[in-house]
């Protein structure tokens, strides 16, 4: 049987939000850059350094609160947290490939852009957010 680990604490939870949200904004920034000069795709000017160094930290320090919260008042809310935020990100894929499908579709250029965000951000959250938070050299 394996020996419980106690929950994290509120801080702890936020503190490993925003490092992921940090690493999920280098790694998007990267996407992006790369992206951009493998489609010659020039549009979608909300994709700026500002914005994606503002949002994403946000996004996943507010999932990390989520975090705490599913751990705290459900039995496996670890597992429970990553299986919302991998359905949540198909959910969001799949409405982005019906509505490329329903215009007639190419996938190069702003939905591909916000796929591939997508795709960087729900693994950063999924997979960073609990190691993170977990770890326990990092806040030593």
């Amino acid at each position: 049987m394996e020996a419980e680990r106690p929950n994290p604490g509120l801080s702890k939870a936020l503190l490993g939000g925003l490092f992921a949200g940090l690493i999920a904004a280098l790694v998007n920034m990267i996407f992006i850059i790369v992206f951009r000069q493998s489609t010659h795709y020039a549009g979608f000017e909300a994709a700026t350094a500002l914005i994606i160094f503002t949002f994403f930290p946000f996004l996943l320090l507010l999932l990390g609160g989520l975090y705490y919260v599913m751990v705290r008042y459900f039995r496996r809310g670890s597992s429970f947290f990553i299986v919302v935020i991998i359905l949540v990100t198909a959910l969001l894929l799949a409405d982005t490939v019906w509505h490329v499908q329903f215009r007639g579709g190419r996938l190069p250029g702003k939905d591909g852009l916000l796929m591939g965000s997508t795709i960087l951000t729900g693994l950063a959250a999924a997979l960073l957010i609990p190691y993170l938070i977990r770890h326990s050299r990092i806040y030593q």
